[in-house]
């Protein structure tokens, strides 16, 4: 009879853990701005909401992305050092240089008069 009515032990037990579960909710809710649905009042994670920071935490954070803006600067320098090294820019200028050296002797250009005399005579 008595499991007719309020079901097999395990669904006793279940019943009395989601019972605790919920009076703990709202316990917490009481205390630190948890809505009694659980859901930590909108914040993300299950953290609790931040209190409000004082001038030192804000100088503090103020400081320490100075800090991380200045390494990003550094590190972003570094590859651009890699990424632009001087032998590659030697390199294109020999590269230039050939190219119009080729390019010279490729342009067609008239004959002076002893060039002709000396096709001629052989």
């Amino acid at each position: 009879m008595e499991r007719l009515i309020y079901g097999s032990r395990e669904d006793q037990m279940r019943d009395q853990l989601e019972t605790q579960r919920k009076i703990e909710q709202e316990e917490m809710a009481k205390m630190g701005g948890v809505s009694p649905m659980g859901d930590m009042g909108g914040v993300a994670g299950g953290m609790m909401p931040q209190q409000e920071q004082g001038m030192y935490d804000l100088l503090e954070n103020e400081r320490q992305t100075g800090e991380d803006v200045l390494f990003a600067r550094r590190q972003n320098r570094a590859l651009e050092g890699l990424t632009r090294s001087e032998s590659g820019d030697e390199l294109d200028r020999l590269l230039a240089g050939q190219e119009a050296r080729l390019r010279q002797i490729q342009a067609p250009r008239q004959l002076t008069p002893y060039e002709i005399m000396g096709i001629i005579g052989g």
